[in-house]
């Protein structure tokens, strides 16, 4: 399924923001019918809207939601559109019947919430689009402590309007509590919302709550799993020393899954420590196949596979993943991304460069689209092009890093060297420092590209897995760089530079 933006726009027009529409259960909006509901396969949630005053309560209209998305997506003939697309849609405007015409589904649960001192007001609804009939509605008014079981009953309900026919693992999925604290669910769901914005504050502020909640709740798996995330970012990024941070992201995945083997973001973590730390690749294959069994229509379990063909130099397989991803969850700039860079491998250079434009449109700081689409443009002698996009780019290390090995493709030897010698009188960024061994590797000095990456071997920099890409071809033919990708446990990679 593709998505086109310009349509989504158009489809999804304003709607009342009248609290009149949260209504009692089995309560009908006024000129919509009431039907007997068939069997629906395809649901998108929306982020309930947050009501209440304090901006400091947008996590539980997007946190109520992101878990519903969570726990329905392991129902394996339901498709639940996942949170990057559903989340495009937030804010009281969002009309039902656009946002299921522009995804293609058939149901639709919106909500709204509100907080008051100690109580919680949610509002859901349950809409048949199809039949622009109602399903299923209720207003909850709760204590705050009561938080899990309103959207346990909402689960428990949405499951049964669907007339969705469960496995008795699924029902048994359905009714899991990850944990009886709910303190330690409010502060997972704190968590959440800030890891949510990928910047380096919302992951600091999401290990914060995370800990919290884990001092109340030590077994608390998501929490747990969230943790390791965190920590695996910091770690392929650089943000502190890598070696560090992936034993941390280790240790907090195998404590989510002692505490819960069938929770499949844990599998996810696992997955990504197996292939970024320990460099296990039979073992990450394990961990990333289980994440999907578990949770068939994850993108995120997609495109994480995907880097694990990508790192294996299986492009055509990393494409066919990517593209499952993308068909998942269509406004994932991660999948779209991976897509790209799967694309990119395979040298299907217009084909990346679309997908990774459309990843910038969604995200306009996502950097990493951004290098991908200045190297395809390297690679088919669209020199200017590529440093033009390049310049657009945030002035960091990493990207002056990239403006030199575009530069040393272009030609322009001395351009090339200034930056990298500045870059290299700095104090070390990993990340950068990994591209500029790579632009040494054109110039011809091996010596120089070697001892970088053996330095980066040392600390046991990640994203040295990335050695398969055609940026390293210069180096293929060194004694060096190939004893270096057999210690990894790469595979030899033919060079086609």
């Amino acid at each position: 399924m593709k998505c086109d933006l310009t349509r989504v726009k158009r489809d999804v027009g304003p709607r009342s923001t009248d609290r009149a529409h949260i209504r009692k259960t089995a309560v009908t909006q006024q000129g919509r019918r009431t039907l007997r509901p068939t069997a629906i396969d395809s649901l998108v949630v929306l982020p309930f809207v947050n009501e209440s005053a304090a901006a400091d309560t947008d996590y539980l209209g997007q946190g109520i939601a992101e878990i519903f998305i969570n726990t329905l997506s392991q129902i394996r003939n339901l498709r639940v559109v996942p949170r990057a697309t559903a989340f495009h849609f937030r804010g009281p405007e969002a009309n039902p019947q656009g946002v299921a015409n522009a995804l293609q589904v058939r149901a639709v649960l919106t909500g709204r919430v509100l907080q008051q001192g100690e109580s919680l007001i949610v509002g859901a609804e349950l809409i048949d689009t199809a039949t622009d009939s109602q399903l299923w509605g209720a207003r909850y008014r709760r204590k705050m402590a009561d938080i899990i079981d309103v959207q346990e009953e909402i689960a428990n309900e949405i499951s049964e309007k669907l007339r969705l026919r469960l496995t008795r693992e699924e029902k048994k999925r359905l009714v899991k509590r990850p944990t009886e604290s709910r303190e330690a669910y409010q502060l997972y769901l704190r968590g959440s919302f800030h890891m949510g914005k990928w910047t380096a504050e919302g992951l600091q502020k999401c290990l914060q709550y995370c800990r919290q909640a884990l001092e109340i709740d030590p077994a608390y798996a998501p929490a747990q799993a969230l943790v390791s995330r965190v920590y695996l970012v910091m770690g392929i990024l650089g943000f502190t020393r890598p070696r560090d941070m992936f034993a941390r992201a280790k240790s907090a995945a195998l404590k989510a899954l002692e505490a819960d083997g069938e929770l499949a973001l844990a599998h996810e973590a696992l997955a990504l420590v197996r292939l970024y730390f320990d460099w296990d690749w039979a073992g990450a294959e394990k961990e990333y196949r289980r994440a999907v069994e578990i949770s068939p229509n994850s993108s995120d379990a997609r495109y994480v596979l995907a880097d694990w063909f990508l790192v294996m130099g299986r492009y055509a397989e990393a494409v066919a993943e990517a593209q499952t991803a993308v068909q998942l969850d269509p406004l994932s700039v991660n999948a779209i991304h991976r897509l790209g860079q799967s694309f990119h491998a395979c040298r299907r250079y217009a084909e990346a460069a679309e997908q990774l434009q459309k990843a910038l449109e969604l995200n306009p700081g996502f950097v990493w689209s951004t290098y991908v689409l200045a190297l395809s443009y390297s690679e088919q002698g669209r020199h200017e092009e590529a440093l033009s996009v390049l310049a657009s780019a945030a002035d960091t290390p990493i990207t002056r890093a990239y403006m030199a090995l575009a530069y040393v493709r272009a030609g322009d030897r001395e351009k090339a060297l200034q930056i990298a010698h500045e870059l290299e009188s700095r104090p070390r960024q990993d990340l950068a420092a990994l591209v500029l061994s790579a632009v040494h590797g054109v110039l011809g000095e091996e010596d120089e590209a070697l001892t970088i990456l053996e330095k980066l071997f040392e600390e046991r920099l990640g994203a040295l897995v990335w050695l398969t890409q055609r940026i390293y071809d210069p180096l293929r033919g060194s004694p060096r760089f190939q004893d270096l990708m057999r210690r990894i446990g790469l595979p030899q990679m033919p060079s086609q530079f």
